[in-house]
């Protein structure tokens, strides 16, 4: 064990001794600032403010139960108005509020969604058992 510790101490101030610096030559380095580059300017007066945004898509239920059937093609329409606000530390950056309005429309087959239900939960019957009259138009 003498020897483990007397061997670590060794090779320590011996890694030492290789870190000395050599104080009898003076190098003179002159090293320049790099110049910095001015800040970008962006120039955002001719920039619209204001966005009208119109969405349109697709309709699919996820794990839609085995009785509950959709046919054709279940459709989205959205549209949204927006003004935006750009940062002032990043003005190619903003932030933006808006009001938006949106759709979706899915085709039922031969089923019935109890929307006036008192119910937590929205059921759907078959055609065939319902006791509402449907109305059938759009």
């Amino acid at each position: 064990m003498k020897k483990f510790l007397f061997a670590a101490c060794a090779l320590f101030f011996a890694g030492s001794l290789f870190a000395q610096v050599d104080t009898t030559v003076s190098p003179v380095l002159v090293v320049s600032e790099p110049a910095k580059k001015p800040k970008k300017k962006y120039n955002l007066t001719n920039r619209a403010n204001d966005h009208f945004l119109l969405q349109l898509g697709y309709t699919n239920w996820l794990d839609t139960p085995d009785s509950i059937n959709t046919k054709g093609l279940s459709r989205s329409i959205n549209a949204y108005f927006m003004f935006d606000f750009p940062f002032k530390s990043s003005p190619q950056l903003s932030a933006a509020i808006g009001l938006g309005v949106g759709s979706d429309h899915v085709f039922l087959d031969n089923n019935f969604a109890d929307v006036k239900g008192r119910t937590s939960t929205m059921r759907f019957y078959g055609v065939d058992t319902a006791t509402v009259d449907v109305k059938k138009q759009r």
